[in-house]
């Protein structure tokens, strides 16, 4: 097995552009495939990060028209479900609409994106805030200027 080894390194090394053709083709193999699969085991192999994931849905609006699916509800739409369908247990708002993003001055950097959500957001999701508190009625109420941001947004710009 020895001989067989050393004979194969020899022809290997006597064939160098089909060695390196060949060790691409099997390091880009193993890239897409590992790409593939880590794509693939989080998105449906995974448990989603939330309490209860297997009772959330998503509400999105259709037109019976053009049967055209749109983004998200409208505000007043979700106010008017959350409040008149006793079957569900509560409801959250949050924007998907693509919003201007936010520019710190005098930081460089990737730009700030946001999005709108009602105030009980994080507890029909079953999560909570790590540092802080999270929104509450009253500040729905006083349309008090807050903002929410995530962990990772808090340890690398501020």
């Amino acid at each position: 097995m020895l001989t067989d080894l050393k004979y194969v390194i020899r022809s290997l090394w006597r064939a160098k552009a089909f060695t390196l053709a060949a060790a691409i083709t099997l390091a880009l193999g193993f890239g897409i495939n590992l790409t593939v699969f880590s794509i693939v085991d989080r998105a449906l192999f995974r448990p989603l990060p939330f309490a209860d994931e297997d009772r959330l849905i998503m509400i999105t609006p259709e037109d019976p028209r053009t049967k055209q699916r749109y983004v998200a509800l409208k505000k007043g739409l979700f106010v008017a479900a959350r409040e008149g369908v006793p079957a569900i247990e509560d409801m959250a708002y949050v924007s998907s609409f693509p919003a201007s993003p936010m520019v710190i001055p005098g930081e460089a950097g990737p730009r700030l994106s946001f999005s709108e959500a009602s105030f009980n957001v994080l507890d029909v999701l079953g999560t909570s805030v790590v540092v802080g508190r999270g929104f509450t009625r009253a500040d729905a109420e006083a349309r008090a200027p807050l903002a929410l941001i995530t962990y990772e947004t808090w340890t690398s710009r501020f």
